[in-house]
């Protein structure tokens, strides 16, 4: 979600305008959209890449309009970095087809249960392929 606002151009920015569509069904979770919201007010994050509380309470809107927030009860420790254990459960509960991420830890998992695991490249070129 912070590379579709830093990257309005690339492929996470686009993710962004096709969930503006209804191009695909979003699953997060309240934890995820408070770690959103944490992460991109560090003063290192919006000073570097010149982000707005606009832009900010705009995708936090958008995620709420959007996206399904599930409720995660789950204790999953399938990732290497622990912190990212609650992206898993989010997929998990949410039933997601895919996982997206640039994070490699998450992406060397390719998978988990019914849920790929891949970068925003290749979610645009599934996306644009339909």
């Amino acid at each position: 979600m912070i590379s579709g606002i830093i990257s309005k151009k690339g492929n996470p920015g686009k993710i962004l305008e096709y969930l503006r569509k209804s191009e695909f069904r979003l699953v997060i979770s309240k934890k995820l959209i408070d770690e959103f919201i944490e992460v991109s007010h560090r003063p290192k994050i919006m000073n570097k890449y010149k982000i707005s509380e606009y832009e900010i309470e705009n995708l936090i809107k958008n995620m709420y309009e959007f996206g399904e927030v599930v409720a995660v009860e789950s204790k999953i420790s399938k990732s290497i970095d622990v912190k990212d254990n609650c992206f898993l459960e989010c997929a998990f509960i949410g039933k997601a087809d895919y996982l997206i991420s640039g994070d490699s830890d998450l992406l060397n998992l390719k998978f988990f249960y019914n849920t790929d695991i891949i970068t925003p490249a290749r979610f645009i070129k599934i996306i644009e392929h339909k």
